[in-house]
């Protein structure tokens, strides 16, 4: 099965990381930003890091 390749939703640059649900899909730039942005005034409320409160996947880059 051929997968529809993922766009990076601030960007629009090909997407590296989605959420399990798919309402993230973000580049690897963006990925880190956010990331930063999470932990540095939500991870300690949370108690979870960015990537398990969003359930993000690194994409494989041979999902063309």
């Amino acid at each position: 099965m051929k997968r529809k390749r993922r766009t990076c939703m601030c960007c629009f640059n090909p997407a590296a990381y989605v959420s399990h649900n798919s309402t993230l899909a973000l580049c690897e730039e963006c990925y880190l930003s956010f990331s930063d942005d999470y932990e540095a005034s939500m991870e300690e409320e949370y108690g979870m890091s960015f990537d398990e409160y969003y359930d993000i996947e690194e994409l494989d880059d041979d999902e063309d």
